[in-house]
């Protein structure tokens, strides 16, 4: 593997302990395994959720914030779709995990300097986190317990015409 491939550590503890890390506020989960890119920690039997938005694809800070809660509303509602498996049915509906992502986040910080950066990234997690409850409440589920990630996004970034993940 070390010759064939980029070695990385996963911290399984600080993903069981605190998930997004905040002000070392603890946030329990029971992950065991990552994904094969290893950007969304997950339970066994549960599948990777995620939606990529390009910041620098939108012309405002509002087109910004719509394409978070349109990533939000698609990821969420994929959480209320069964699987042919009881198993991953359990997990999912349990955690309701998601991952809105970010690409060209390079591309942004040159745009946009890197203060302005953390504000709007900040706001941006804010902004996810108030619709899924809102979806949430609506629906009548529970809130995800993870909301968003960095993928490190290949073909998909290039498609976009954006620099992959960070």
């Amino acid at each position: 593997l070390f010759r064939s491939g980029e070695p990385g550590v996963v911290n399984l503890l600080n993903i069981q302990k605190y998930g997004r890390v905040r002000y070392g506020e603890e946030n329990p989960d029971k992950a065991t395994l990552v994904n094969p890119c290893s950007e969304i920690s997950l339970e066994d039997r549960e599948l990777c959720n995620l939606a990529e938005v390009f910041p620098t694809k939108c012309s405002t800070i509002g087109e910004y914030f719509d394409a978070l809660r349109f990533a939000t509303f698609y990821t969420s509602t994929v959480t209320l779709l069964p699987t042919h498996c009881p198993e991953t049915n359990r997990v999912i509906m349990k955690n309701r995990r998601i991952g809105v992502s970010l690409s060209g986040i390079a591309n942004w910080i040159d745009e946009i300097g890197s203060a302005q950066l953390i504000r709007n990234l900040r706001d941006g997690y804010i902004c996810v986190k108030k619709y899924n409850a809102e979806l949430a409440e609506e629906a009548g589920i529970r809130e995800s317990i993870r909301i968003t990630t960095v993928k490190p996004s290949g073909s998909i970034s290039l498609m976009a015409g954006v620099s992959s993940g960070m």
